[in-house]
């Protein structure tokens, strides 16, 4: 470990483990927002303003390694573009994200898990109205744009993503409607994906989250346009279906989530009326039952991305 990264990884145990989010969609005024605000896990309170980001975007991608916060941007509403722009913050400092690299293409709603090398990308929406099969990557410590890693299952967009570290996960997503499918790969290695097992009912605009042998899904869009509160999880490491979990205090989709080992967080997102929230919520990841209150964001969003120093 270098002088500077020993720092860093000092500086982030010494301020706590933080929950970075990054962006968003506003209903009131509506548009994007390039906000950055952040949060300590195993504290409950409010968000905190951490910076901003150079567009003002929602729907991306967000990764980390523990040390380096990474964020695909996603959608930019005034621009009315999707966009191809990584960008990065260190999670022991605050401050505005900076240039890492881009995208193979301008795309948006892919799912995004990371290990402590390497960010994951999957699938997204890239010309309206045609989705992508396109697993690519990053080395999240080195500045750079992505490369090939393999295709998914099906093309898709809005599925969720999540990891123990070794094993990607893909979790439901919509392809012409909604699927229930959830797929794995081997992240230090590159190929396709791998059925895994199914969960409870089709499920898109999901957020996924977890520790190192679980991963929860939590609320989503389900059978047909039905707006779901439910939580499931898998084992990471043992195929099959999901298994329930608890409930969100209300319905709630395109949501965003991180975890450190003990505990996710989980906030924003569409609401029973199509209203971005300002909630955080949390649950202990080796439990099960109901979420409890966190705090509140800074505004009501919703399609934002988080990222962990707990990852």
């Amino acid at each position: 470990m270098n002088f500077v990264v020993g720092i860093l990884s000092y500086m982030a145990g010494w301020f706590g483990e933080r929950a970075v989010m990054f962006g968003g969609y506003k209903s009131s005024p509506a548009g994007g927002t390039n906000n950055i605000q952040y949060m300590t896990i195993m504290t409950t309170g409010n968000a905190t303003d951490f910076g901003d980001l150079s567009f003002l975007s929602y729907a991306g991608a967000a990764m980390s390694n523990g040390i380096k916060g990474v964020h695909a941007l996603g959608y930019d509403h005034s621009l009315a573009s999707r966009l191809n722009v990584i960008e990065y913050v260190l999670f022991a400092t605050t401050g505005n994200s900076v240039d890492f690299g881009d995208l193979l293409a301008d795309n948006y709603l892919f799912a995004s898990l990371s290990s402590n090398l390497r960010g994951i990308i999957a699938g997204g929406y890239i010309v309206t109205p045609v989705n992508i099969n396109v697993i690519q990557y990053i080395t999240i410590a080195t500045n750079g744009n992505t490369s090939n890693f393999g295709d998914l299952l099906s093309a898709m967009r809005s599925a969720s993503g999540g990891s123990n570290g070794d094993r990607g996960i893909i979790m439901g997503g919509y392809t012409s409607n909604g699927i229930n499918v959830i797929q794995y790969f081997t992240i230090p290695t590159l190929g396709n994906s791998i059925d895994f097992g199914d969960m409870s009912q089709t499920r898109y605009a999901n957020t996924v989250s977890g520790d190192k042998t679980r991963l929860i899904s939590f609320g989503g869009v389900g059978n047909g346009t039905t707006k779901l509160n439910i939580m499931e999880y898998i084992t990471t490491m043992t195929l099959g279906n999901t298994t329930d979990f608890g409930d969100l205090s209300a319905v709630r989709y395109y949501c965003a989530t991180a975890a450190n080992s003990t505990r996710a967080l989980v906030m924003n997102g569409y609401n029973s009326l199509n209203a971005g929230q300002n909630i955080i919520e949390y649950v202990t990841i080796q439990t099960t039952g109901n979420v409890t209150d966190f705090g509140d964001l800074t505004a009501s969003t919703l399609g934002s991305n988080q990222a962990s120093s707990g990852n």
